[in-house]
């Protein structure tokens, strides 16, 4: 902090004095797509609070608003946005930067990690959280101010999902909630893209980024479209992401996803203050920037968070919902029907496990977590992982709405684990704020209609995508390409993981990791992904320390 305004500081090189105030990233008016003049909107919205700003602007911003002596110096953080804001307090100044490896631009000590954070990190590793694994480094989180003043810094949310999920006026009408969902993808979409030149879309063949695509074809934007194959048939999608490229206008472009383009010594995860970077999403990002580059695009996009956005449950809250506000009628019953569909059980599985909730009456979403594979005292920290704000349902919250909230924060997960690499952007646009405002107003019943999930979303676009696209119910996953690296990698693994730093410093069973990498057979049960995420956390650990 300086007297009267700020330091504004995005990379070493880039710093400005705001001594009023400044307005980093991309802009919208509320409703509206094109993106907003800058100078427009810092005039307009510094005489604003900072909940009046949230309501009348989104995009993806920082935006800051210096002091003059007795007011606090404040930083606003768009909800959803991407761009991060980690900042420390140094008793006499607090920084902000993009970045934690910016801070020693500043004559700031490289941080070091802090080991009980790790642990709560890969307890609950989509659960966005105000601190970071690295000691003394604080993430703003989205939809969060700063605050500093004399007194000290400090965070206060001013953008909430839970007045949109309360709406009186929630849709529970199937036409209408498809047209809202579909009104508001495409409003996303749009803003989230007008600054591209042009863009790469990592079309998988599934729902999410199917209506990416063609949210992009009606827009008018210029994207190409990358599937990526692996060796194994269930990571092979290209039927159905063909159609969808032809469809929508788009080149279609594939590349094969191999586990020996995995570059094991990548230092992106140095630039993140946790360690959220995917080693097996390496390979598609390597080749969607190599696609960009080809084609003059200077944005990567995907479907990313779609599912959580399009409140894709297995779960009976949605049926309670139902139940609470139109009663045991013909109604509920359907819903009851439907889910049970959706979940491939019995009726009479779906009636026990409401019982068991009305009993309880539960509405708290509760957060799993996963001790797979770290110290035996792990779960002792559970309830202190997934202390969130959003996870706390107001007095007259129903159990699905609080579901839904709980998909939506892991959502915005995504926003915070983006490497700072100076590569071409990549962003999910589905997960924006206009997007989750409109969602969070449909009644979580809607979104499983005739035993289908995300059926508003199906509704919606129908017309729009080829009809196979909108029928299916299932897509492939990167689960069989997981297991391909873990097992050709096991020597590799063993090195880095049996005698690595999460062992040391109390975070990772060593026992247990043996025993896994020890057995020669096939990866199996899903124990390779969390393998992966743990090699991960090590590999993120040995860059900082």
């Amino acid at each position: 902090m300086l007297e009267g305004g700020m330091l504004v500081a995005t990379d070493p090189g880039l710093a400005a004095f705001a001594p009023s105030s400044a307005l980093i990233g991309e802009v919208h008016w509320r409703g509206q797509a094109r993106l907003a003049d800058r100078d427009d909107v810092l005039a307009e919205v510094c005489r604003l609070s900072p909940s009046q700003i949230v309501d009348r602007i989104w995009g993806s911003y920082l935006l800051f608003l210096g002091g003059n002596g007795r007011d606090a110096a404040r930083i606003v953080r768009a909800p959803f946005g991407d761009i991060p804001c980690r900042w420390i307090d140094q008793d006499t100044r607090v920084l902000a930067v993009s970045s934690p490896g910016l801070l020693k631009a500043f004559g700031t000590p490289r941080p070091k990690v802090a080991w009980t954070e790790t642990l709560l990190y890969l307890l609950a590793t989509e659960l966005p959280r105000a601190t970071t694994c690295l000691a003394g480094v604080h993430e703003l989180p989205s939809g969060a101010c700063l605050e500093v003043a004399e007194e000290g810094a400090n965070v206060r949310p001013v953008w909430s999902p839970w007045p949109f999920a309360m709406d009186a006026v929630a849709s529970d009408d199937p036409g209408e909630a498809a047209e809202r969902v579909a009104r508001a993808v495409d409003l996303a979409v749009a803003g989230r893209t007008a600054a591209a030149k042009a863009s790469v879309l990592l079309l998988s063949g599934g729902l999410d980024s199917a209506v990416v695509a063609a949210a992009m074809a009606r827009a008018g934007r210029s994207f190409a479209s990358l599937n990526m194959v692996t060796r194994q048939r269930s990571g092979d999608e290209r039927g159905y992401a063909r159609a969808v490229a032809d469809a929508t206008g788009s080149p279609f472009i594939e590349r094969l996803r191999t586990t020996e383009a995995i570059d094991w010594d990548d230092p992106a995860p140095a630039s993140l203050p946790r360690p959220s970077h995917r080693i097996f999403r390496q390979p598609s990002l390597v080749a969607a920037r190599s696609v960009a580059a080809e084609h003059g695009a200077d944005l990567v996009i995907d479907g990313g968070g779609g599912d959580n956005m399009f409140c894709s449950l297995q779960s009976v809250a949605p049926v309670l919902d139902r139940l609470q506000v139109a009663g045991l009628g013909r109604g509920a019953w359907q819903s009851a029907r439907e889910m049970a569909f959706l979940c491939d059980v019995g009726l009479g599985a779906i009636a026990c496990k409401l019982v068991e909730r009305l009993i309880t009456r539960r509405v708290r979403f509760g957060w799993l977590v996963d001790p797979s594979f770290l110290v035996r005292d792990a779960l002792d920290l559970s309830g202190q992982a997934t202390a969130h704000p959003w996870l706390e349902p107001p007095d007259s919250a129903l159990p699905g709405q609080a579901a839904h909230v709980a998909l939506v924060l892991a959502a915005s997960s995504l926003a915070d684990n983006l490497p700072a690499d100076g590569a071409a952007a990549v962003v999910s646009p589905l997960v924006a704020q206009p997007l989750a405002e409109a969602v969070l107003g449909v009644r979580s019943w809607l979104w499983f209609a005739n035993g289908r999930n995300r059926a508003p979303v199906r509704q919606g676009f129908a017309g729009r995508l080829p009809a196979r696209s909108l029928a299916r119910q299932g897509k492939g996953t990167p689960a069989g390409f997981m297991a391909e690296i873990v097992g050709s990698e096991r020597a590799r693994l063993r090195e880095l993981l049996l005698d690595g730093l999460l062992v040391a410093n109390g975070v990772a069973d060593r026992a247990a990791l043996e025993a896994f990498l020890s057995d020669s057979g096939p990866p199996r049960d899903f124990d390779f992904a969390r393998v992966l995420q743990i090699a991960d956390a090590e590999r993120w650990a040995r860059l900082w320390t």
